[in-house]
């Protein structure tokens, strides 16, 4: 359930709540033991120094315990780099019951622990938070926080059909990777759009694009990427245009585009 703020599109949290609420979170998670199973970590045993070894090699810091934090400790990568590195390490604990040792010692336990679905609650619960701290961020399920941006950049989550996993899937979940990078630069947007104009440029030499797109929309497509200043330069290029504004317009373009096409080679295949 999204409440009353959220509904109505508040401001962005501060860095300081935005610490005060994943600290709240892993504490709920530790209570509910989903750091048992690989951290070790319970509501009553709270021995974080094998945890903050682990996370000290991993990403240079002690974690625990996070509500702790100095407040010049408070930064954004430092928390971005602690929600990637539990999610690494957390599972969902069932099945609790009576058990016995080797040396026939009876105490209670879990005896089957889930880390897909472990992740799957994390990830849920930590987007709720990251969605409204500045323009939005998001956990993905393979454990990156990547920038999601606002309602009117809702098009780079476009779902494109399978297609050539070599040639043309990976070059559009490059692109749409580059172009969700929470430290992203102007470089690697302007990247991630060659890359979604390469994947015309590969349907054009195989012969598929003209079966969906006339000779003179083809060439519009190329144009944008040319007279842009994006892959190839010349004199008649547009260059007094803001690339931060344009370069966003692009790759809604793109990706658009691209997932039309896909869907139109598919479905007049014999």
């Amino acid at each position: 359930m999204e409440y009353y703020s959220r509904r109505n599109k508040p401001d962005p949290i501060s860095i300081a709540e935005l610490h005060m609420r994943i600290s709240a979170l892993v504490e709920d998670y530790i209570i509910k033991d989903f750091f048992k199973e690989k951290l070790g970590i319970t509501e009553t045993t709270r021995n974080y120094d094998s945890i903050n070894r682990k996370s000290v090699t991993q990403i240079g810091f002690n974690i625990f315990p996070i509500k702790s934090w100095l407040l010049s400790q408070i930064e954004k990568n430092r928390i971005f780099d602690t929600i990637e590195f539990l999610y690494q390490y957390i599972s969902e604990p069932s099945g609790w019951g009576p058990k016995v040792d080797e040396t026939n010692y009876n105490y209670f336990d879990y005896s089957v622990y889930n880390s897909r679905k472990g992740k799957k609650f994390f990830q849920i619960d930590v987007n709720h938070i990251l969605v409204v701290f500045e323009e939005g961020y998001e956990l993905t399920k393979d454990g990156e926080i990547l920038f999601k941006g606002n309602d009117s950049q809702n098009y780079i989550e476009t779902e494109f059909p399978p297609y050539d996993i070599e040639n043309i899937d990976s070059l559009i979940n490059k692109a749409i990777k580059q172009w969700k990078n929470r430290n992203q630069t102007l470089d690697e947007k302007k990247q991630a759009i060659i890359n979604l104009a390469n994947v015309f440029e590969f349907l054009k030499k195989e012969g598929t694009l003209k079966n969906v797109l006339k000779t003179e929309d083809s060439s519009d497509l190329f144009n944008i990427a040319n007279n842009f200043s994006i892959r190839h330069y010349n004199q008649l290029q547009k260059t007094e245009y803001d690339p931060e504004i344009w370069y966003d317009w692009i790759i809604q373009f793109y990706l658009a585009t691209c997932t039309t096409t896909l869907k139109l080679i598919k479905k007049n295949r014999p």
